[in-house]
């Protein structure tokens, strides 16, 4: 009798995640270790605004080839990186994305406000 009921209880279960699972799936993207370097951001503790790009006259704060080349770390590709990244998931019409870490190289507050204004942004698409 007990065997018989555990069968019958897998069985209902088995048929139960199957129905659920045909009603639609709940996807998520995940993110890791971003490295977000907000090229457009700025710094508000300072006077520095970047160097101006002479054809957008945008000032962007780029990290010389040379500190690139020394580290092993992407910086200045992974801005657009991440906004392709952001771009296929909307696409996909994936509505939850996890980020589990290392939103930045070095924590600072001009990245984090870059990162923030961006989710932001994407969040209000999606809406």
């Amino acid at each position: 009798m007990k065997k018989h009921f555990s069968i019958h209880l897998l069985v209902t279960l088995l048929l139960s995640l199957n129905v659920f699972a045909q009603r639609k799936a709940i996807q998520i993207a995940f993110l890791a270790d971003v490295h977000f370097q907000d090229l457009y951001g700025d710094f508000s503790d300072n006077a520095f605004r970047g160097v101006e790009n002479p054809k957008t006259k945008k000032k962007t704060l780029l990290r010389t080839m040379d500190s690139q080349l020394r580290s092993t770390r992407i910086f200045n590709e992974n801005y657009f990186a991440f906004l392709a990244a952001l771009d296929d998931i909307a696409k996909r019409g994936i509505k939850i994305v996890a980020l589990p870490g290392d939103y930045t190289d070095d924590g600072q507050a001009y990245n984090l406000r870059g990162l923030k204004r961006i989710l932001d942004e994407y969040q209000k698409s999606m809406e």
